[in-house]
């Protein structure tokens, strides 16, 4: 068979020296290859600067090229490892992917947590760059800097646990796994990559592109040599099965090899690439590392919050208790209503299994469930009030069941939360087209998600364009939760103002992890532990939540530049300053333990507020418009009961105060 067919794949050692591309591949217009395959030569490779600012600056150079459609192949879709991936402290372990978003049309850039990023390091990469097009379903093979296409038939259109379990019995345990699902085959604008079984990249339908190019996975493997599929036992989910080297199987052909450009670099002649046996790249001082974990771990029990997201049920199932107006109701419609009995803590205890955890940390935020039906699914922070009070579903059978489906899908379960939101509102607004299946607020999501995965019909093609696009073809356009056409994360906006600024600011859309929340400085709803913490970002401590002001302005943009500064060194915000053990000193410790160059906290600033400006470059470079609202529910409708009563975003003054931080990041 044909190692490859068309596409591109640059594969950047871990300090970015050459680009490597693989046999066969093309220039854009020779025969057997798509549009927009490889040049000879690949992308520029920026150095001296992390993994994911530098799939930045290669996807400007893209756009800057004429590309500006996400499903454009010459596009790049990139997942960047940060440098301290596979390094053994805790909360690094994470990915990104970065590209353009099918959801919004505008810069992407999400994240995952897991083995995943430690895997690609270990495969040799710190980047993987992808364009062109498959001519089949195709799995892509990572291996000591290398890659391959493999034939994949099989996987076309498997659901993703499936995909992975037959891929963990291929490639064995050691193998990094990243997967979409049928949503993805058919561009469903919500479409995820889940990786290693239970860490999905959320948001922004990545896994539409993937589909769209005919990759059903991407595999890393650490180590020479790269192993041929095998017999190896399946993987029992969710355990992780002891490593096994995968057998000969004879019947399987063989792949060519992948090749390197003229004038390439081997990263086994980088010194930073990984090690033989697919060991991460050395630290520059293993021991500051073991230090800091050891720290991390004595510290993280007396956390409340890493105390909290440690126990089980974990925190993804905190709309139980919360006030009205903190998470979404019914579309954020009901702001007088608290979540019912049916979403109670023991509800989820009874189908709790064990954590997932990401390794080196022992904080084990992902909890796994085992729902009425369906596989056993991990929980993150968003989806159980995405698909649960959101929808005025107050059952939690019927909501791990829903997250379940949509993870097997390859769906990101706060959009299909976002656009059933949409759904259910204009039903009972009695605009539904004929033909439509009956539906309201309290429907069981679990066969919309099946439609959205699979439907054939128009009401599937519906669903699966989000909620902004169906709130258009229906004529409810103030039923859409979106900004930049990205569904909104279900933690109300309005009582907490920098949430919301973040929400309007960030280039990427609106992420309920891009800013820590308002509500942790509130002098009667706060965190006080965390309050010395802002005092050294040179903050006020403790702040009002409610208040939008200039100063709040001010404020997002520090906090706001913090984590996107974690963000370009994959470094986890569950597991870090102001809120959690990883404090600022320890953020400068980590870095300088992993590669050698501590940052002070205005560096860190710094490098976060040009992360968030090489995204805004490219959406300018787009021509996308800057919003300075929310959608107007929240700035025309105050919270209605509760501690938070009363809470709206004056519109004049949210305006303003999304200028003056855009203007402060330097995103003017």
């Amino acid at each position: 068979m044909d190692a490859l067919d068309a596409p591109g794949i640059a594969v950047l050692p871990a300090r970015p020296v050459a680009a490597v591309l693989p046999a066969r591949a093309v220039a854009a217009g020779a025969a057997g290859a798509e549009p927009g395959g490889p040049t000879a030569a690949g992308p520029r490779v920026p150095t001296d600067e992390p993994a994911p600012l530098a799939a930045l600056r290669i996807l400007a150079d893209a756009v800057a090229a004429g590309h500006r459609d996400p499903f454009d192949p010459a596009v790049p879709l990139i997942l960047a490892a940060g440098p301290l991936a596979g390094s053994g402290a805790p909360g690094t372990a994470r990915v990104a992917a970065i590209g353009l978003s099918p959801l919004s049309g505008t810069v992407g850039e999400t994240r995952a947590e897991g083995p995943f990023g430690a895997a690609l390091r270990a495969a040799g990469a710190s980047l993987l760059v992808l364009t062109g097009r498959a001519a089949r379903p195709s799995i892509l093979l990572l291996h000591n800097g290398s890659a391959e296409l493999r034939d994949a038939a099989e996987l076309a259109d498997a659901g993703t646990v499936a995909a992975t379990d037959a891929l963990r019995s291929r490639y064995g345990a050691r193998a990094g796994i990243a997967v979409i699902g049928p949503a993805g085959w058919r561009r469903a604008r919500a479409a995820t990559i889940l990786t290693d079984r239970y860490f999905p990249l959320p948001r922004l339908g990545f896994g539409a592109i993937l589909g769209d190019r005919n990759l059903a996975a991407i595999v890393c493997l650490p180590g020479p040599p790269a192993p041929a599929p095998g017999a190896v036992a399946p993987a029992q989910y969710p355990a992780t099965p002891a490593p096994v080297a995968p057998a000969q199987d004879p019947a399987t052909p063989a792949s060519e090899p992948a090749t390197l450009a003229p004038g390439a670099v081997t990263p086994a002649q980088d010194p930073a690439a990984a090690a033989p046996g697919g060991a991460a790249p050395v630290a520059a001082d293993p021991a500051a590392l073991a230090a800091i974990a050891a720290r991390y771990r004595a510290e993280q029990p007396a956390n409340p919050l890493t105390a909290w997201q440690h126990e089980p049920p974990g925190f993804g199932v905190w709309p139980y208790g919360a006030e009205p107006g903190y998470g979404a109701h019914r579309n954020f419609a009901d702001t007088a209503t608290a979540a019912g009995d049916g979403l109670a803590p023991d509800r989820f205890l009874a189908r709790y299994r064990q954590a997932a955890p990401c390794p080196d940390c022992p904080t084990d935020c992902l909890k796994v469930f085992t729902p009425p039906a369906g596989p056993p699914v991990a929980l993150h922070q968003e989806a159980v009030a995405a698909l649960g009070p959101n929808l005025g579903v107050e059952d939690a059978g019927t909501v791990l069941a829903a997250v379940a489906a949509c993870l097997d899908a390859g769906l990101d379960p706060v959009s299909v939360g976002g656009t059933l939101g949409c759904l259910y509102e204009a039903a009972e607004r009695g605009r539904l087209p004929a033909g439509w299946p009956p539906c309201g607020f309290g429907t069981d999501p679990g066969p919309f998600v099946a439609a959205a995965a699979r439907g054939a019909d128009e009401f599937a093609a519906a669903l699966r364009g989000g909620a902004a696009r169906l709130a258009a073809r229906l004529g409810v356009p103030d039923a859409a939760m979106t900004v930049r056409g990205v569904e909104l994360p279900p933690f109300d906006p309005r009582i907490q103002p920098g949430l919301a600024l973040a929400y309007a600011a960030a280039p990427t859309g609106p992420r309920y992890d891009a800013v820590e929340h308002d509500l942790d400085f509130d002098p009667g709803h706060g965190a006080p532990h965390c309050w010395p913490q802002l005092r050294e970002l040179g903050l006020t401590a403790p702040e009002p939540a409610h208040r939008l002001d200039a100063a709040r302005a001010d404020r997002t943009a520090v906090l706001l530049a913090l984590w996107s500064a974690l963000d370009a060194y994959g470094i986890c915000p569950y597991a870090s300053t102001p809120t959690r053990p990883l404090s600022l000193a320890l953020i400068g410790d980590l870095v300088a333990a992993g590669t050698g160059y501590r940052p002070d906290t205005a560096a860190l600033l710094e490098l976060g507020a040009e992360r968030l400006r090489r995204q805004h470059w490219i959406n300018a470079a787009l021509g996308v418009a800057e919003p300075d609202r929310l959608p107007y529910r929240m700035h025309a409708e105050p919270v209605a009961a509760g501690a938070h009563a009363g809470a709206v975003l004056d519109p004049d003054r949210f305006a303003a105060a999304v200028a003056r931080l855009r203007t402060r990041l330097g995103l003017a």
